[in-house]
């Protein structure tokens, strides 16, 4: 008997993700979406600044953005923030994924990751993959004994 892979659940159970991935990609080329978080912070010489993260869908990129101290710091208060979707103007569908590192301030270092929808649903389909390809070595493996098996006790 041939394995099917529609017939298990690790493909189906991939599905509403490279749905949810897609959707996501073709969003981003219509609106921009944030979510940022901003924590203040007092540095090991008692100076004051900020500690800024935050994630947005834009233009088929996932970006995510933060700083961080170089030195010691101390959390002193912190702020969730999420701005409205804008619509925004269309955009490469297939942009370069890009790192950024910048300290512009001394003690402070700017973050700057940005990767790609496409290169997203790539490594999820990738890894997906390789899921439903181990399941099937292991069903093999398991038909290859249950056949040795079955051969040994008609044998007998």
């Amino acid at each position: 008997m041939r394995y099917r892979p529609f017939r298990s659940l690790s493909f189906w159970f991939g599905i509403p993700g490279l749905i949810f991935l897609l959707w996501a990609w073709v969003d981003s080329m219509h609106y921009d979406s944030k979510v940022s978080y901003k924590a203040g912070c007092r540095l090991s010489d008692g100076t004051l600044t900020s500690r800024y993260t935050s994630a947005s869908n834009s233009g088929a990129n996932v970006a995510l953005s933060w700083t961080r101290p170089d030195v010691s710091y101390k959390l002193l208060s912190h702020h969730f923030d999420s701005t409205k979707r804008d619509p925004r103007e269309q955009t490469s569908w297939l942009p370069l994924p890009s790192y950024h590192a910048n300290r512009s301030y001394p003690g402070i270092i700017y973050y700057n990751l940005s990767i790609p929808h496409w290169f997203l649903i790539l490594s999820y389909g990738f890894l997906w993959i390789v899921g439903i390809l181990f399941q099937w070595l292991v069903v093999k493996r398991i038909k290859a004994g249950q056949r040795a098996l079955e051969a040994e006790a008609g044998k007998a």
